[in-house]
Parts: C-alpha cells; structure tokens; sequence
C-alpha cells in the first residue's frame, strides 16, 4: 500500500478532468464529469477512485473520528516518511552553497526564516484546500484546482470567468519545476561520475556533456517505464541509499570540523565568512528555496491521509525535522570545506577513498531513481493534450517519442549550462520561488477575502502582501543574478576566442549597482 501511493501520489492528476495519462492504453478508464462546476461525479476504474470510494466531501463528511474513506489511504507515519522524501534531495546536499553565499551568521539564520514561511504556506494552502471543497463539494482538489476554483470564487470579477488560467499558470511553473529538477539531476549524475571516473583514468577524462550523453540511453529507457507502480521497488531502494548516504556525509563533516579545530587550537580557525554580500544574496535565495521543493506534494499527500485532521501535526513535525537537517547541512558543510566548497557536498568527498567514491555512485543511482519520479509530472500535465491530437494507432509510438524528447530537452539545457550551484538557483528563484511564496497567499486572499472590515483581514493582507514581495524580489533579483553569473561563467570560454576580449559581465557589480540606483 504505501508504495503504491508513494509513486501514484506524486502525481498533480488533473482532478476537474479527470484524466490518467500514467495508464498504458490498455487500461480501461472511463470518466464521467458533470457540466455543472459546483458537482463532482467521477468514476473511474483500474487506478482511479469513484464517488463511492470517497465519504469525505470538501471537509463535511467525515466520520466522528475524522477519517476519509479513500482508497489506499494512508496513515500518519506513512504520509510522514512521504513529506521527508519529497523534500530531500539535490537541493539538501547544495545547502552548503548557499550558506556560502549569506555567510556562516546570516545563512542559518536565513534558512530559519524561509523556512518558517515555506511551511506556513503549504498549511495555508491546504486551508485553501479545505475550504475549497467545502464550496465545491469536491472531494479534493490539486494545486491546479485550487487555483482554478480560487479564480471562479473570488472578490474580483474579471478572474471569475477565467478560472482555467489559474490553472494553466500553476500547471506551467510546476512543468517548469519539474523539467528544472530533471536538469539538475543530469548535471548532478554526470559530475559525480565524472570524478569516479577521473580517479582511475586521471587526466584522459571526457568532459562532463559526455558523461551526460552516456547517461542518456539510461535515463530515457527508464522513463519509458508508465506503470508507476513497478518504479515501488527502486523508490525504496533509493530511501536506503539516501539514509546511508546522509549518515556518512554527517560522519565526515563532523569529523572533519573537529580535527580542523584540534590542528589549529581551541575555535579553530575556518575559512569562512559571517556575512555575505548584497549582491550575493539572490543566489542564496535561489538555491534555499529550490531545496523547499515539497510544496507540489503537499495537497496529495493530505488528500491520501486516513486522518486529515492529522495533516498540520505531521506537516510541522516533518518539515521540523527538514529544516534541522536543512540547516545543520548548510552550516556543517559550510564550516568543513569552506569558501572552496563545490556546488555539492558530495563533489567535496575525497575521491581516493573507496567509501565515498561509492558515495558518490550511490547518490547517483538515488538520484536516476529520483529523476523518473520527477519526470512523470510534466509527462502527466502535457501529455493529455498531445494524446487527442493523435491518431488512436499512434498514440502509443507517439508516448514514447514524446517522453524521447523530453529527456531530450533536459539533456541539452544540462549540457548547455553545466554548473550545478547556478542551475539549482536559477530554478529555485524562476519557478520554486513562484509555488512556494507567492501563489500561496494570492490564493488565500481570493479565497478566503470577504472585505477587510476588520483587523484580522487587513493583518492576513499585509502579511500576505509581505510574503509575495519577498518572493517577487528573489524571484526578479535571483533569476537575474543567476543568469548573469551563467554568463559569465562561460565568458572566459568566449573571450579566448577574441583577439581583444571585453571585460566579462559582472553580475556582482551590475546588482550592486542596480540596488543602489533603486535605493
């Protein structure tokens, strides 16, 4: 049970179609959806649910006990293992990166924060949720839907009627997060076997793009996979490695922080800063808020619990224990390798030891995993689309060509901008930044708005008002930021092909330069 929700629920199912692209084409799946858009009346077969699976309705059915009745339904350790797993992964093992960039003080201190307003984001849009299905009578609602319905219901008229561009806006950052993620992982996978390889054919080692194209054969075969419930057996397999991976990563961070500190006296003396720059921040911004990645997963997870009214203590608990590892990443990498530090922990690891030689391959092998998982949500959101254009004899060729040149497009942005740090913020501050701090509270004003008579209304506002300029600032600053430092990442590349080369583009100067002209 639990692993067939694990892979069926990180899925963002189109709930108001209810279609199932995931199926083969031979499943037999038959939905019937009413006209009117305050009824919900879906049955499905084979992976699906109907009306009568489902007693929990928008929050007023509930049994005495507060259980939904649901197909799978899973328990509150179960839905807690998935909260963890959702949120720990390449941007965990970059938190050092980030650090760097805010400073050993501030860095912290920052993750803190952000992470106090990342989880109160996700309970507010479950709140939204929530109330949602109350005026809907749905039984659950996505993050699409909810965006949907919170444009049908809300204060202001001209959203009313274009509720389907809600969701086509939530639906295309999500496609944008999750292509982001599968790039990340390309660059991630190639790094780390690139320097196993280097470390038993030294210098004759191929660059970084052909480790990626190697990998491409792989990765797309595995994506071919449509049954999600035959990836149940690597998905576990990839939460032992990635525990036994943790443990020794800690191990060595420790170890190494503790002989710096007895080789150079009692306090050490650690090459790092307290703060970092202004200018520097965005990129701290980017890639903190790519690892908070879970918010896509929130409404599923909690639309699968067999106690919904558990959901807010397992959310606190899980993303309590998240953030303690967030920050002890950060702050422990940080410390241990200082301003030399790579853009993963994991590229830092001696690699002449055959222990973490075999860390890096098995980080990896968790991560390929990882990258079929991630694949299925835009697969999920355009292939529908693409399947009723075609041909019924071509639809299945036509699965396999689609999900070919997917892969193949994160291939190539992959190997167009091969470095780690900067790719995880450019798609932390371009689309992580956007689903986790600012949709959520434009959702809760059109949701929940009814005036702002009173004190409570106008402080949920300005709370919210504050929340979203936070966002949009690291979503402009940080995408700019890092696109600029891209650029002239490859600048010394293009200018040895000049005879006179111009000054390389320097994003630290040009933000510096645009915050004072603001200010």
């Amino acid at each position: 049970m639990e692993e067939e929700f694990e892979l069926e629920d990180i899925m963002n199912v189109d709930e108001t179609t209810a279609t199932t692209p995931l199926l083969s084409e031979d499943h037999n799946v038959n939905s019937i959806v009413s006209s009117s858009p305050t009824s919900y009346d879906v049955h499905v077969q084979q992976n699906g649910f109907s009306d009568s699976d489902v007693e929990y309705q928008g929050g007023n059915s509930e049994s005495s006990e507060g259980e939904r009745h649901t197909e799978h339904a899973t328990s509150d350790l179960q839905t807690f293992m998935h909260l963890l797993k959702g949120n720990i992964g390449t941007g965990l093992l970059g938190l050092a990166y980030a650090v760097r960039h805010a400073g050993i003080v501030l860095g912290p201190i920052a993750l803190f924060l952000m992470a106090i307003i990342c989880i109160h984001c996700m309970k507010k849009l479950v709140d939204c949720s929530h109330k949602l299905c109350e005026k809907t009578n749905l039984p659950s609602l996505d993050y699409g839907g909810v965006a949907e319905e919170a444009f049908k219901r809300g204060r202001i008229e001209c959203l009313q009627s274009r509720g389907h561009i809600g969701r086509k806006i939530v639906n295309g950052f999500l496609i944008i997060t999750q292509l982001g993620f599968c790039c990340v992982y390309f660059v991630f996978m190639a790094d780390n076997f690139q320097q196993v390889y280097k470390h038993f054919y030294g210098d004759s080692t191929p660059s970084v793009q052909i480790f990626m194209l190697i990998l491409l054969v792989p990765v797309t075969l595995y994506c071919f996979i449509q049954n999600l419930d035959d990836l149940a057996v690597f998905s576990m397999l990839a939460n032992v490695i990635l525990a036994i991976g943790l443990v020794i990563i800690y191990e060595y961070l420790i170890s190494g922080i503790i002989e710096e500190t007895h080789h150079t006296g009692s306090g050490g003396d650690f090459n790092v800063d307290l703060f970092g720059t202004l200018s520097s921040l965005p990129i701290f911004f980017g890639s903190a808020i790519y690892a908070f990645e879970g918010i896509g997963m929130v409404l599923p997870l909690e639309n699968k619990m067999k106690h919904p009214n558990h959901f807010n203590t397992v959310l606190f608990f899980g993303m309590g224990m998240v953030t303690a590892l967030y920050i002890s990443m950060g702050m422990l990498g940080y410390l241990c390798f200082g301003n030399n530090l790579s853009d993963s922990i994991t590229l830092d690891l001696p690699g002449d030891q055959g222990l973490y030689l075999a860390v890096k391959i098995l980080f990896s092998g968790a991560i390929f995993v990882s990258y079929g998982l991630q694949f299925y949500v835009p697969v999920d959101i355009i292939w529908p689309s693409v399947r009723d254009r075609l041909h019924p004899k071509l639809r299945t060729v036509g699965n396999y060509v689609f999900r070919s040149i997917l892969v193949l497009i994160t291939l190539g942005l992959a190997a167009g901008i091969p470095k780690l740090g900067l790719f995880i913020s450019l798609v932390g501050s371009l689309a992580s930044s956007a689903l986790a701090l600012i949709f959520p509270p434009i959702l809760e004003e059109l949701t929940f708005c009814n005036g702002y008579k009173d004190v409570g209304s106008v402080a949920r506002l300005t709370k919210n008002i504050c929340i979203v300029t936070m966002g949009m600032l690291g979503f402009v600053f940080g995408t700019f930021v890092s696109a600029l430092d891209i650029v002239e990442a490859f600048e010394p590349t293009i200018a040895t092909a000049t005879v006179a080369p111009a000054p390389p583009i320097n994003a630290t100067d040009v933000f510096t330069t645009a915050s004072m002209t603001t200010i």
